[in-house]
């Protein structure tokens, strides 16, 4: 039996980004953005500046703001993704403020006497968000020696039954959380409690020859749950290495809403401004009554930055707890 902790809610990306989102969908259609609805001239000014160029003779129109009026000046420093929005709201920086204040918070067990800053444990993966996501940015895979693996973790599932599919998704995999670990594995506890795991990690060197005649070395990597703190895996348990994302940008993908994504879906690659391939819906999402369209390229559903942020507490560890 593995302890419980109250579970707390941490805002680790919900300053990443803080746009105006103008939309073909309608203000009811996404409840989770605030739409404002495009005129049809809007539309065809946003289509005209947007289309690919067909020469590459001269500077492309706009090519400089590549996230539109949202795009910073480049800071060539580790605070390069830590910039507001440039076309944030005066208001709106305080939020970002105290979001980036949360992102960076440290989190101690409780009881304690820092009052709201307590709740971590009983098994996490890291004490803030930040330590994961280091400046914004993109973790790393820990190297043969390292003593942990910040910044990195094991997703662990097993197969579903055929009841746990969503008929209304056509070859959608289902999958289900282990019986005794949960979604993810955690290699912190706090005092008077085990790890669930330790990360092992190994790699094989493979030499293989260019097409220039020079030779390039490449690393495969194994990656192994070893010292569980609570008995074994489920027979069936899978393994997904998972590297922390960066996060910039992530609020400028959540201001596109699902109609504009499905407008330019393009299962059969025939549309020249198409998104080959299918959308992806994702049903039962936190604070959603729909389905959300998604990038199938990236092998997952798009949840939106709520749902991420669940998704980040979770996968975090420290804030969600064990499992009994």
């Amino acid at each position: 039996m593995k302890p419980h902790a109250t579970t707390i809610l941490i805002t680790c990306i919900g300053f990443t980004a803080i746009t105006g989102s103008a939309s073909l969908a309608g203000p009811f259609d996404e409840p989770h953005l605030n739409i404002m609805p495009r005129t049809a001239d809007e539309a065809g000014r946003i289509f005209k500046v947007t289309t690919p160029t067909a020469t590459f003779s001269k500077a492309v129109r706009f090519e400089t703001s590549s996230a539109g009026a949202a795009t910073v000046q480049v800071r060539h420093s580790a605070d390069a993704f830590s910039q507001p929005s440039r076309n944030i709201r005066f208001e709106d920086k305080l939020n970002f403020n105290v979001g980036k204040g949360f992102f960076r918070k440290l989190w101690v067990s409780s009881p304690s006497s820092t009052l709201a800053s307590d709740g971590l444990g009983p098994v996490y993966n890291a004490r803030s968000c930040h330590r994961c996501h280091i400046k914004n940015g993109r973790g790393h895979p820990p190297e043969d020696n390292d003593t942990n693996s910040l910044s990195m973790l094991l997703r662990v599932s097993i197969p579903a039954t055929e009841e746990d599919r969503f008929a209304e998704i056509e070859g959608y995999i289902a999958s289900l959380p282990d019986p005794t670990y949960g979604s993810q594995l955690q290699d912190f506890a706090v005092q008077g409690h085990s790890a669930e795991y330790k990360l092992d990690v190994s790699y094989s060197e493979e030499t293989i020859k260019l097409s220039s005649g020079e030779t390039a070395s490449l690393r495969h990597p194994k990656y192994r749950a070893g010292t569980l703190g609570y008995g074994p895996l489920h027979r069936d348990a899978m393994l997904s290495p998972r590297v922390a994302p960066q996060m910039i940008g992530l609020g400028l993908l959540e201001a596109i809403p699902a109609a504009d994504i499905l407008a330019l879906a393009d299962p059969q690659d025939h549309i020249p401004r198409g998104e080959p391939g299918l959308p992806r819906g994702q049903p039962g999402d936190p604070g959603h009554q729909h389905a959300l369209a998604g990038a199938q390229a990236h092998g997952r559903a798009r949840r939106g930055v709520q749902g991420l942020d669940f998704q980040a507490q979770r996968v975090g560890g420290g804030f969600r707890g064990g499992r009994a």
